[in-house]
């Protein structure tokens, strides 16, 4: 009964704060041994009981690193928080559920809209992503590109393939071990909003960085 009320009690706290949910766990090519696990004590626990059952965790380094996280993962965002809320305030996001952390960059801000690649003005941002990714414990790092159901579905798939593997290569060549990062493109699968609104392309149109503990025996697929 406790444990309800607290599950309960994160559930309404969580809503409070209006955050983006995304799951990340939904994508293909996952291992789903990681799903919604309730890693650790404490608040990671009932996080991971929460995203088990399906209720929002929500973004946002207010909601996700809020707490004692179990994990190597949680724990690094916990020693970087302040450097996460200074890429969150240049609108790259970043949602945790269980042991897998997604960072959700906007294309549409971030990359060249004719060559779908990383934007050189914001090389400066994007690196210090990178150096914070090449920091993090032992991964695996999945980069995968989306655009909004506004385009062709063709030109979806080339340009989400595009702008994954052009920015997996961009991770490369920053530092993160090539051995651990692949790209895979979308198209317009998996909305995170409406296409209906230009607001809502716009979220659509992304590249999320999807990360998972890389452990014993582990591939990238």
């Amino acid at each position: 009964m406790l444990r309800l009320i607290i599950v309960l009690m994160m559930i309404l706290n969580l809503t409070a704060c209006e955050q983006k949910t995304v799951f990340s766990n939904r994508y293909p090519g996952f291992n789903s041994a990681t799903k919604g696990a309730a890693v650790g004590a404490g608040t990671g626990a009932v996080i991971g009981t929460v995203a088990d059952a399906g209720f929002p965790v929500g973004t946002g380094v207010g909601a996700v690193v809020g707490g004692a996280f179990g994990g190597a993962i949680g724990a690094y965002l916990d020693e970087t928080r302040d450097q996460v809320q200074t890429f969150e305030s240049h609108d790259i996001q970043f949602v945790r559920t269980g042991d897998i952390m997604t960072i959700i960059v906007p294309t549409g801000k971030y990359f060249n809209s004719k060559t779908h690649e990383p934007a050189q003005k914001y090389y400066f941002v994007l690196g210090e992503l990178a150096q914070w990714l090449e920091n993090m414990p032992k991964t695996k790092v999945k980069v995968a590109g989306f655009t909004d159901s506004q385009v062709p579905d063709d030109d979806a798939r080339r340009i989400s393939q595009t702008e994954a593997e052009s920015f997996a290569k961009f991770l490369w060549d920053h530092g993160v071990d090539g051995r651990i990062v692949y790209g895979v493109g979308y198209g317009a699968q998996y909305p995170i909003a409406t296409n209906r609104t230009t607001s809502g392309r716009k979220r659509n149109n992304r590249v999320e960085v999807i990360i998972s503990l890389l452990t014993s025996g582990s591939t990238l697929s």
